[in-house]
């Protein structure tokens, strides 16, 4: 009885994880304020993200994770993980 309320605990819990996969964008932050901060693409595409603490400064090359059906009432999507990936270059050079 334990063994099969063992398995079904494991079936629900990883069902509800991959129900929880989030869209990614990654970018360098070109605005920020009290409630969120704004990132562009390579392809300068903009996205606006809600995130109340430990919001990355301007400057910051970022990858956002986020849920498309999650958003604030400015429009804002929530922002679920942020990795930080230092500060982005001005460009490449060419030799």
């Amino acid at each position: 009885m334990c063994s099969l309320a063992t398995v079904l605990c494991g079936a629900v819990a990883s069902t509800v994880f991959a129900a929880a996969e989030y869209q990614k964008m990654t970018g360098t932050v070109v605005a920020s304020d009290i409630q969120g901060f704004e990132i562009e693409t390579a392809t300068k595409e903009h996205g606006a993200f809600h995130m109340e603490a430990g919001k990355p400064t301007i400057g910051e090359r970022v990858t956002v994770y986020y849920d498309l059906s999650q958003r604030d009432r400015r429009g804002s999507w929530f922002a679920m993980k942020v990795e930080k990936g230092g500060k982005a270059g001005k460009g490449s050079k060419k030799d």
